[in-house]
């Protein structure tokens, strides 16, 4: 396997990973947003699990299947994980 590979591939790994954990430990309401009153959005789980598991498997598919833009596919597949870390503090 190569080695610009392996990155691509532990992101999309963790991707099917917290999607999983998501939606078997999320509420079928999560809350997505906070207003400054004290007010939140909310989404129903299967939206709110959707979202962030397109971007992380998105840009790690984009990371190995595009070489010149692997940085920037990696970035997107990051940020994807991270929407999944910060949905899963706010709701659990």
């Amino acid at each position: 396997m190569k080695k610009t590979l392996i990155l691509p591939l532990l992101l999309a790994v963790a991707t099917v990973v917290l999607t999983v954990v998501s939606v078997v430990y999320l509420p079928s309401t999560v809350v997505t947003q906070f207003g400054t009153g004290g007010s939140v959005n909310t989404m129903p789980k299967l939206f709110a699990v959707a979202l962030p598991a397109l971007l992380g498997l998105g840009g790690a598919v984009g990371a190995i299947v595009s070489p010149p833009s692997r940085t920037k596919a990696a970035v997107v597949s990051a940020v994807g994980l991270l929407v999944f870390a910060i949905m899963l503090t706010v709701n659990l």
